[in-house]
């Protein structure tokens, strides 16, 4: 009875959608890195979508060397232990703390305007806490780092 269920489920669900990945260094223009990818298919797997439903998506949703690693393992893994292979490939090796020093030394850059800044300060800190950083004061630290970084210091208050 549960396997009908399920299988009714998968038939009335519109599978989820996910952005381009292909595993290169710099992504082409309608792809995604490595980090938003698999933030997106981790989402997916929250919500209690299909596994079968969310596979496909996932071959679709992956070209190049990404595609290449991605069928090699997937005949012996389920799709956690995938994803968690594919991050040792594909993921940044940089721990929390270390991406938090780089975050406190950002600054504003030439050609970077200041939503753009904010932006990247943002998903600095994100990623650092992703990977294992404690923040009491999150709002604060973004807060700080933001207007030390700023380029222009009469903005500064």
């Amino acid at each position: 009875m549960e396997q009908m269920e399920r299988l009714l489920k998968d038939v009335h669900y519109k599978p989820p959608t996910l952005s381009s990945f292909s595993g290169e260094r710099l992504p082409c223009a309608g792809e995604v890195s490595f980090e938003v990818w698999v933030r997106k298919v981790e989402r997916h797997l929250q919500r209690d979508t299909s596994e079968h439903l969310l596979y496909n998506q996932i071959m679709k949703s992956m070209k190049g060397p990404a595609l290449t690693l991605f069928l090699l393992m997937s005949g012996d893994l389920n799709l956690s232990e995938t994803r968690i292979s594919m991050r040792s490939s594909f993921g940044s090796a940089e721990k929390g703390i270390s991406l938090l020093q780089t975050l406190f030394f950002s600054t504003q850059s030439e050609d970077e305007d200041v939503a753009s800044f904010s932006r990247r300060l943002q998903i600095a800190l994100n990623l650092a806490i992703t990977r294992g950083t404690h923040m009491d004061d999150r709002e604060g630290t973004l807060s700080e780092v933001f207007w030390k970084g700023l380029r222009w210091s009469e903005i500064r208050l």
